[in-house]
């Protein structure tokens, strides 16, 4: 807002003045023109007056400027330093009306100068240059950029204030704690929080939603209960982000939707940002609670609405909406026999990657010339498997769709390619005695890691399964731990049990506004009321240079080679599907009799 313009010419007679000697609505006069005006008794005190009102009332200076505030920042302002259009400013905040001038010591710019006597002269400086000049230095004490009075034992300065207090430490009286000092009257933490206070009032103000403004400054206290004063002052700004775009969105919290949410938080990478506020509003059943896999499923179903009005005006564009409605059934009929949620054997992204691909193979046929499927040959299968081998599996699906339920001349086929199990895919003796000597004996630190990894190197969880492990899956019995991997509960080694226990006891929740006791996982993730995330877990082991698919194909090598022969004891321990306990049975077995006739051998 630009400061009030200056009058240089009276209103009355037309003749340059440096100054007005009355401002009232609508003219400026001078001394002269002032005299032949005559006073009036004020309709506020009664005292006589030449001064006006907005309304055209006589008013005095003194009932004018009657709890007048400044138009920044509030404060009482019985004297104003600056008159901008619409009112008057204090000092502090007549900086921000002023242009900026440059400093003419260091160049650069800066609101406030101030006149100091150089060796070069005198001159303008800013307050960086200035403080230079007064030889300013950070107090070892309170850290405060002031003009050393003194200094400590070990050389370094100290400020007046702190040199004064003799070495006691500061209580502050406001809290009543010990911190550093800010000020007589409050330590920084207590300040810190002022601020963060005003931030979040000053920001409220712009909410027009009664709901989203309540549970904006409701989400203030528990911000400041969880993390220091500093850093929820450095993301006050980023948090509020999303409850102006709820409040944007949405007029009450029962509008609130998977889909709208995502597009309100910006899809799932967005809302994981706002993972903090998100956790705070769902705590505190501002809004609806939702869990992740719905999300996940919307943020695939938005996805793929994306890919195909992309493809609406290519000649594939309906053979890609039927194929993906053929997947929706199929989905649909897996969930009707019971194969949804953690056994969904269809899920929301397998769609998504078998539609891309599909797609994918569509803008190949389009850039070849195909314009129809009936033109559709074994040759562009072929060429396009060539250019894109990532997608031979992904773009099953389709072939089989346009197999049974397109019109095509001629079949098309992929050839299946049997999987073995590579060398590699088993650790050695030496690398699983160093996990386990590792893992065994954790410091508190590492506590998590370790129960997880021993989970996946002794019991055959996958990441998947270990993530998802609940604390109403684990038992006492006569003091040993038993877990429900699967069917049965199976117990626990003792020394991995021990392990259990030290984890158990130092268990906390990584979510900032989130509570270990009211979280059912065992290994808490850093979303409220959600799991720890496969990615974490995969940073973990390679660390440690080792794949999860070389723990679980270990634990089962090491079951068989214990004398375990039948898959079905695996499947009711450790919660593997029949088809994989056969499969590792029939690619292992082969190994273990060529050990066995080695050791006969030797």
């Amino acid at each position: 807002m630009p400061s009030r313009p200056a009058h240089t010419a009276c209103t009355g007679c037309g003749q340059p003045m440096a100054k007005a000697k009355l401002v009232r609505p609508g003219e400026a006069l001078c001394g002269t023109c002032v005299s032949h005006i005559p006073v009036e008794p004020c309709t506020g005190c009664g005292r006589n007056t030449r001064r006006r009102d907005n309304n055209g009332q006589p008013l005095c200076k003194k009932c004018q400027n009657k709890d007048r505030t400044c138009l920044r920042c509030g404060k009482p302002l019985p004297r104003a330093s600056l008159l901008v259009e619409g009112g008057a400013v204090c000092y502090p905040c007549s900086l921000y009306y002023k242009e900026p001038e440059t400093c003419q010591q260091c160049g650069q710019m800066d609101l406030a100068l101030v006149a100091v006597e150089l060796a070069e002269g005198r001159r303008k400086v800013c307050h960086s240059c200035w403080a230079r000049h007064q030889g300013f230095a950070t107090c070892s004490v309170c850290r405060k950029h002031r003009r050393p009075a003194g200094a400590t034992m070990d050389g370094k300065p100290i400020c007046k204030r702190c040199l004064e207090a003799g070495g006691k430490p500061f209580i502050c009286p406001k809290c009543g704690k010990e911190g550093i000092r800010h000020s007589a009257s409050r330590c920084m933490d207590c300040y810190q929080r002022d601020v963060v206070e005003k931030r979040f009032n000053e920001a409220a103000v712009l909410l027009q939603n009664t709901w989203a403004k309540d549970a904006f400054l409701s989400f203030r206290p528990a911000l400041l209960e969880e993390i220091l004063p500093l850093k929820a002052l450095v993301r006050v700004d980023k948090y509020f982000l999303l409850f102006a775009r709820l409040d944007a969105s949405f007029s009450r919290p029962s509008e609130i939707t998977p889909e709208a949410l995502l597009k309100a938080a910006g899809g799932l990478d967005g809302l994981r940002r706002f993972a903090v506020p998100y956790g705070h509003l769902v705590k505190t059943g501002v809004i609806p609670e939702i869990t992740r896999a719905l999300l996940a499923d919307t943020q695939e179903t938005l996805r793929q609405d994306g890919m195909l009005e992309a493809t609406d005006s290519h000649w594939y564009g309906p053979v890609l909406r039927r194929f993906r409605d053929h997947l929706e059934t199929v989905r649909a009929r897996y969930d009707r026999r019971g194969w949804k949620g953690e056994k969904s054997r269809m899920k929301a992204r397998t769609i998504t990657s078998n539609l891309r691909a599909a797609r994918q193979f569509c803008e190949d046929l389009d850039g070849a010339g195909v314009a129809m499927l009936s033109q559709l040959d074994a040759k562009h299968m072929d060429r396009f498997l060539m250019a894109h081998s990532g997608s031979a599996n992904s773009i099953r699906a389709f072939v089989r769709y346009l197999n049974r339920k397109e019109k095509l001349f001629r079949a098309l086929k992929i050839k299946t390619v049997s999987q073995d199990l590579a060398m590699d895919d088993f650790l050695s003796r030496e690398k699983q005695g160093d996990l386990l000597r590792a893992w065994l004996n954790p410091d508190d630190a590492g506590l998590r890691e370790a129960l997880m990894g021993l989970f996946l190197l002794l019991y055959a969880q996958t990441v998947k399964r270990a993530i998802s492990l609940k604390l109403s899956d684990i038992s006492m019995s006569r003091g040993t731990y038993r877990v429900l991997f699967g069917r049965t509960e199976i117990a626990l080694d003792a020394r991995v049990g021990a392990v259990l226990a030290r984890h158990l006891e130092t268990r906390k929740a990584l979510a900032t506004l989130d509570d270990a006791d009211d979280n059912g996982y065992l290994f808490p993730g850093r979303r409220h009321g959600e799991h720890l995330t496969a990615a974490a877990v995969t940073v973990w082991l390679h660390r440690n240079k080792v794949q999860a698919e070389q723990l679980f194909a270990t634990a089962l090598f090491n079951a068989y080679r214990s004398g375990l022969r039948h898959p079905k004891v695996l499947v009711k321990a450790f919660g593997i599907t029949s088809v994989t306990a056969i499969k590792y049975l029939n690619l292992i077995d082969p190994r273990m009799t060529d050990e066995m006739h080695m050791r006969a051998a030797s």
